[in-house]
């Protein structure tokens, strides 16, 4: 049944000609059919950006091949993660190359340290192939 666009009082299709509430002429004369006014108006519409799902196959990808990078928090939209990631690879791949060469001639420590970095992002891609019900940063589950 379509509603009266002036009160908005719920009409049957006998009252086409004047709304019995308000007496409004021709209550729904702006809609092709009765059957259309009651459609649109239960439907609504989207308020904001349209959601876009995040790809758990996606995140894990960039989790296994670009972990150091971080590309896999960034795109789960995890920007603080992804900031104190590039930070830390700022310590990890120059500072400490370079002191470890400057004062020992040898920066072996620094492969232990990546390697053991690598091994936690990876394990993070296992996780997110096998979590159910994982969000990312704006609070939306993965597909």
């Amino acid at each position: 049944m379509p509603n009266c666009r002036q009160c908005g009082a719920r009409l049957s299709k006998f009252d086409e000609d004047i709304c019995p509430v308000c007496g409004l002429k021709h209550p729904f004369d702006d809609a092709v059919s009765a059957d259309t006014v009651e459609f649109t108006q239960t439907i609504g519409t989207l308020e904001g950006e349209i959601p876009s799902f995040k790809s758990r196959k996606v995140a894990a990808k960039l989790a296994f091949f670009a972990s150091f990078l971080g590309l896999d928090l960034y795109y789960l939209h995890f920007y603080i993660a992804f900031a104190i990631n590039v930070i830390y690879l700022i310590l990890i791949g120059v500072l400490l190359p370079t002191l470890l060469t400057i004062f020992f001639g040898t920066y072996y420590v620094f492969f232990i340290t990546l390697g053991v970095s690598m091994i936690g992002h990876i394990a993070y891609g296992v996780y997110l192939l096998v979590a159910k019900d994982y969000k990312d940063g704006r609070g939306e589950f993965l597909r």
